[in-house]
């Protein structure tokens, strides 16, 4: 069994664009998933609405970083979280500690890219996505019987 990888709405990561399914995508920042290794790939959607998208391969796509413009759009909060997220994981005794509002300095003036990376899907686990579904539909109808139970 490959790893499971949940990944949650920008603020709280970085947006990426798969369009549907099954399909190959592209996202920004790297995932915490070694480059070349198959994982599952599930996205938090509106609301706390999660979906399974299938197997996937991440690489790195160093000639493609985020555009400026691209980032320039992003709402303030993930280019906090992103930047935060950057200091606390790519600083070591090697450099010196760079502040999160720093950080996000360089990436507003066009002196730091954001990496883009290919999410390749490599097929796509139907009975994982049922157990998923199933499982997520199984909590659903516990809450909705335990708050009916509460009144």
């Amino acid at each position: 069994m490959n790893r499971l990888y949940l990944l949650p709405q920008p603020p709280a990561c970085m947006p990426l664009y798969i369009p549907s399914c099954g399909r190959s995508g592209y996202c920004f920042y790297p995932l915490s998933v070694p480059e070349e290794c198959s994982f599952e790939l599930v996205v938090q959607g509106k609301g706390s609405k999660w979906c399974y998208l299938g197997t996937y391969i991440i690489s790195s796509l160093p000639e493609h970083p985020m555009a400026l413009s691209e980032w320039m759009i992003l709402d303030d909060q993930t280019k906090k979280s992103h930047c935060a997220r950057l200091t606390a994981r790519h600083f070591d005794n090697n450099h010196p500690p760079m502040s999160a509002d720093l950080v996000k300095e360089h990436y507003d003036s066009g002196r730091w890219k954001i990496p883009c990376f290919v999410l390749r899907c490599v097929g796509f686990d139907k009975e994982l996505c049922h157990t998923i579904n199933t499982t997520v539909h199984q909590i659903h109808a516990l809450a909705i019987h335990q708050t009916h139970d509460s009144r």
